[in-house]
C-alpha cells in the first residue's frame, strides 16, 4: 500500500514539473514573439525614414544595439515609440570621458 502511494505521489510530482516547464517555455516563446514584433515595427519605420531596405534597417538597429551594449528589443522599442531618433542610431554612442586617477605623490 505504501509503495502504491509513493508511486502515485511521484507521478503527481513529475506531472507538475512537466506542466511548470511547459508554462515556462510558453512564457519565453511569448516574450520572443513580442520582441520580434517590436523589432519588425522598428525595422519598417527605420527603413522608411532612412529610405533603405528592411535588411539594411535591421543592420543599423543591430549595430546600434551592439555599440551601446543594449538589447536589440529594448532599442527597437525605444525607436518604435519615438524615444530614439533614426539619425541618433546612425551615430556612434557617446563615450563618457575617462576619469584620471588622482596624482599620487611618491617619496623614494
Amino acid at each position: 500500500m505504501a509503495q502504491a502511494l509513493a508511486d502515485a505521489a511521484t507521478i503527481g510530482i513529475l506531472h507538475q514539473r512537466i506542466i511548470r516547464c511547459g508554462e515556462i517555455v510558453a512564457g519565453q516563446l511569448q516574450l520572443a514573439l513580442d520582441s520580434r514584433i517590436v523589432i519588425e515595427q522598428a525595422k519598417g519605420i527605420l527603413a522608411e525614414r532612412l529610405q533603405v531596405s528592411t535588411g539594411d534597417a535591421f543592420e543599423v538597429l543591430r549595430r546600434a544595439a551592439r555599440s551601446r551594449n543594449r538589447l536589440l528589443s529594448e532599442l527597437a522599442r525605444e525607436f518604435a515609440t519615438g524615444s530614439a531618433d533614426a539619425m541618433e542610431l546612425l551615430q556612434p554612442p557617446r563615450r563618457r570621458p575617462a576619469t584620471r586617477p588622482a596624482d599620487v605623490s611618491r617619496s623614494d
